[in-house]
């Protein structure tokens, strides 16, 4: 897919003032690890050709978070024309879409527009994994929010919405998932702050980690498990096998049983398939912790 010329425009300008930003002394220091498991991934044109996509999953410290991690993304990712060289983000409505000049500015930043409480069967999910299937690549917070207690302490991290779930499990090819774990925004943005609320507080002289995992092999098999389940021949629960009584009336409940069967274990192995990446971010996060110590 090709971007537009507002797009590439967007996308170059931001991606080197957020470049300059971290380079330029404003933070003492940054810390980059496993940054080749990201990049393999991105280089992958292979799989991603053949519709196979990559999405990164993070923890959520600061409204900074997003776009300043990807300043450490090589400057030819910024200034290609192939919307496959920078990431598709989830961004919520309230937030980030609350005027035209806003909406126009994050849309042109690959930005989809996400409404908060309309679940994971909205146009947004429905439109990342579109896009997955397409090869491109999705970042996505998982906990939906900023949530500092995070960043010291990884049994912090917040709960993960299920719409990571629905993506893994609808995708057409099983995508290359990148675990990141960043320390340190939490202080360039901290939450609250006094006016004013725009300015990264470079005062506090916050020293910045941003750690990749590997793609793990577990992640592909667990949705492969996940799927399979879903799929294999339901035993009918006691009274289900019987036969049905009722005529029409009987054969439409039997069917609303079943619909309701089969939802229920969609909604079980979504939240299997969701708790196995919080944990790949958890192992991240400790493994950051120990080496930020």
């Amino acid at each position: 897919m090709r971007r537009s010329l507002t797009s590439a425009i967007t996308i170059s300008s931001i991606g080197l003032i957020c470049k300059s930003f971290l380079n330029l002394g404003f933070v003492p220091s940054i810390r980059i690890e496993g940054l080749h498991h990201l990049l393999d991934a991105l280089n992958d044109t292979k799989r991603r050709n053949a519709g196979a996509g990559v999405i990164t999953v993070s923890n959520h410290i600061s409204v900074l978070d997003e776009p300043l991690t990807w300043g450490i993304l090589p400057s030819s990712h910024y200034f290609s024309r192939d919307t496959k060289s920078m990431r598709w983000a989830l961004g919520a409505s309230d937030i980030m879409f609350t005027n035209p000049v806003l909406s126009e500015f994050f849309r042109a930043g690959q930005v989809i527009e996400t409404f908060r409480g309309r679940g994971i069967y909205q146009p947004a999910v429905n439109d990342a994994i579109s896009l997955l299937n397409s090869g491109e690549w999705i970042h996505l917070f998982p906990e939906s929010k900023v949530f500092q207690e995070s960043s010291k302490s990884t049994t912090g991290l917040g709960p993960f919405k299920w719409g990571i779930g629905r993506m893994l499990m609808e995708a057409r090819h099983p995508p290359t998932i990148i675990p990141i774990y960043l320390t340190g925004f939490d202080e360039l943005m901290p939450e609250p702050r006094p006016s004013p609320k725009f300015v990264p507080r470079i005062w506090n002289s916050p020293n910045l980690t941003i750690t990749f995992g590997p793609h793990s092999p577990q992640f592909t098999e667990t949705i492969r498990k996940a799927m399979l389940g879903l799929r294999e021949p339901r035993h009918p629960s006691v009274g289900l096998g019987s036969p049905v009584k009722g005529g029409v009336d009987g054969e439409r409940a039997q069917d609303e049983v079943e619909v309701e069967r089969e939802r229920e274990e969609s909604d079980r192995l979504r939240s299997l398939i969701t708790d196995e990446i919080r944990k790949a971010v958890i192992q991240l996060g400790k493994r950051a912790l120990r080496e930020d110590s």
